[in-house]
């Protein structure tokens, strides 16, 4: 069995849709981890989150999702919240809170000390990151000695991102930050460099070949975390080859895979709502028929499951009074 390591990312999303909110473990790092235990690999994330409800939650959610998370630090201080409110015309994010009006807290990263810790005890066969620090940079030079494979998703730019991007076999980003990831990347040119372009598709380039490859056309209800589950898919298929035997038609028909789980996802509201509509053969069975040209039937779009506020205070952020 394949094993994940992911580090940067994770709050709790409150998914507001068709007039309900619904609270689930999100952000980058946490869906990816999440999307790679649902495949069947075994998965864990590094990180610090607040000692406080949205944490307990984000840490529940995920345990239920079979994610390993012995390494988040729950410390004082708070958690990272994302509205993400769902409407007939696309989504929207929010930082803030829509019945209190709290704004929430902000992402803290691994330090150092924690960093060399997991280096030096873990070897997994991926290592996944989204946010660049020394600690990030650390995780992936320590382990891609190892031989583990590394792939770097930058959200944002960081002190560290040159080093970070140095360190990386796989780099993906979206059409959106090209001209600003331009500016700060090295030289070095990554085993694989990937560009994800919404719905016109997905650019690659691998050994000097480029890929392109269009998007699937389905009926979508909620985009968001289509790029988190293109980016588990891609190695779920990748890493079933040695790397060093890795081709251009390897490539390219892991991203045809990892486009197909993308789209299904599209289809129910929320950014892993894949995972509680179908199971895991259930959805390879739809990304086969997708990937054949033919035309899937979904079962219906419902509604997130409803969950229970655990808070003494707001009951939207959990947020105590």
């Amino acid at each position: 069995m394949k094993e994940v390591l992911c580090a940067g990312y994770a709050a709790l999303d409150l998914i507001s849709y068709e007039e309900r909110l619904t609270h689930r473990a999100g952000g980058t790092a946490a869906n990816v981890a999440a999307n790679l235990a649902f495949l069947g690999w075994k998965a864990r994330l590094a990180g610090v989150l607040g000692a406080d409800a949205a944490g307990r939650a984000i840490v529940r959610d995920l345990e239920e999702s079979e994610v390993n998370v012995d390494d988040v630090e729950l410390r004082s201080g708070g958690t990272p919240l994302v509205v993400h409110e769902i409407r007939a015309n696309g989504h929207r994010f929010y930082f803030h809170c829509p019945e209190c009006g709290r704004r929430f807290p902000k992402y803290r990263p691994l330090d150092e000390p924690t960093a060399r810790s997991l280096a030096e005890r873990l070897e997994p066969d991926l290592f996944f990151f989204d946010r660049a620090s020394k600690a990030t940079a650390i995780l992936a030079e320590e382990l891609r000695k190892k031989g583990t494979i590394v792939m770097f998703e930058p959200s944002t730019n960081g002190r560290e991102f040159e080093r970070c991007f140095e360190a990386a076999d796989i780099f993906k980003y979206s059409s959106e930050r090209a001209s600003a990831i331009a500016e700060l990347r090295s030289q070095t040119k990554p085993k694989l460099e990937i560009v994800t372009d919404g719905k016109r598709g997905v650019r690659a380039t691998f050994a000097n070949e480029s890929i392109l490859l269009p998007a699937f056309q389905v009926e979508v209800v909620d985009a968001a975390g289509a790029g988190d589950w293109t980016t588990a898919g891609l190695v779920w298929r990748l890493l079933d080859h040695d790397p060093e035997a890795w081709s251009e038609t390897t490539v390219r028909t892991a991203l045809r895979d990892a486009q197909a789980l993308a789209a299904i996802n599209c289809v129910y509201p929320g950014a892993r709502a894949a995972a509680e509509h179908l199971t895991k053969a259930e959805m390879l069975a739809v990304a086969r028929k997708l990937i054949a040209d033919q035309s899937p039937v979904f079962t219906h779009a419902q509604p997130p499951r409803r969950t229970r506020s655990r808070a003494t205070g707001c009951s939207s952020c959990l947020a105590d009074a």
